[in-house]
């Protein structure tokens, strides 16, 4: 087995949903039953699945087996190499288990690396990090300086839109021209007021609209706003912020459906988060970044060394040569 240049331990996906993955998966114990309650600390080694079990890494002289490698790629729907990952990611926490004691807690004795793993995110984490003010500082506070911006909350606006309709097939022909020419009629009414209402829009698009051909298709309806106005097609949220002030049109713009007046109708413009509401809002997001430093960590120090890439290719090309050398 060839070192490797040393692997950057990834951040474990979902944390705890991975090691019970992991754990599913049977890996280095080959899916047998769990072992029975033992007396002092259990032997965190991974043990091989079978004899032709090959070891393709170790962290810090312990093997991690191609038979995790397997399940987890199985169970997990990935391809080899993140498979890969996710076992040594594995030892590093068992190993961090072991030399922070936890071998010796009872409910690891009897369930074994899995269970140390898991032991370790209880214990350093989950239990540690439950609220913003559990992060450590030199993390929490740059984050919150680089998010501060979003404390204050924008303002979110209500509109209608006039459409004077065109089809697909009109694109670009002269129905869309006789649409683009009734819509910029209709703004000639409807620009220079800061009055309107729905009706007036109602009224004004409609009657321009007949005047250039009868057979014009004319839709009203209500723009949903939202925070931010996510979820709005640029060219209406463009309109809509091009006018100062609720009663006011925009010039018309052209829609996937036609011509387009928009009429800014109402606004809404929330109150600025307190420092306390805001972290509140962000250390969900917040503790699974932190993780992934927590996680990053454990790797730091430790000796990741992994077998020559031609070992994994067997171990999905077909049998394993009983003389192969396993070490």
């Amino acid at each position: 087995m060839r070192a490797w240049p040393r692997i950057r331990s990834s951040a474990l996906v979902g944390g705890l949903a991975l090691i019970a993955v992991i754990a599913a998966a049977g890996c280095g114990g080959g899916g047998e039953a769990r072992p029975a309650p033992v007396a002092g600390p259990p032997d965190l080694t991974a043990q091989p699945a079978g004899p032709d079990d090959l070891v393709v890494a170790r962290v810090d002289g312990r093997p991690v087996y191609g038979s995790c490698v397997a399940a987890q790629a199985a169970g997990r729907h990935v391809d080899r190499a993140t498979a890969l990952a996710d076992c040594v990611d594995l030892e590093l926490l068992a190993g961090a288990a072991l030399a922070r004691g936890l071998d010796r807690d009872p409910a690891v004795a009897a369930e074994g690396r899995a269970a140390a793993a898991t032991r370790l995110v209880d214990v350093e984490l989950r239990a540690r990090v439950q609220r913003w003010a559990d992060l450590p500082r030199d993390f929490r506070d740059p984050l919150l300086e680089k998010n501060r911006v979003r404390m204050n909350r924008p303002e979110s606006r209500a509109s209608f839109y006039g459409r004077i309709k065109v089809a697909k097939d009109d694109v670009g022909g002269p129905r869309d021209q006789l649409a683009e020419q009734a819509s910029r009629a209709a703004y000639a009414q409807l620009g220079p007021r800061d009055d309107l209402f729905k009706a007036d829009l109602d009224a004004v698009v409609h009657a321009a609209a007949a005047a250039a051909d009868p057979t014009l298709e004319v839709e009203i309806g209500r723009g949903a706003p939202t925070e931010q106005d996510f979820g709005l097609r640029e060219y209406y949220r463009q309109a809509l912020f091009s006018v100062d002030r609720p009663g006011q049109a925009a010039a018309p713009v052209r829609s996937p459906w036609g011509w387009d007046i928009i009429l800014y109708s109402d606004f809404r413009r929330p109150p600025a988060l307190t420092e306390d509401e805001f972290t509140a809002k962000l250390f969900p997001a917040a503790r699974l970044e932190y993780w992934n430093r927590w996680s990053g960590g454990l790797a730091r120090g430790h000796q990741v060394s992994v077998a020559d890439p031609a070992v994994l290719d067997r171990l999905w090309g077909g049998a394993v040569d009983p003389r192969e050398d396993r070490r």
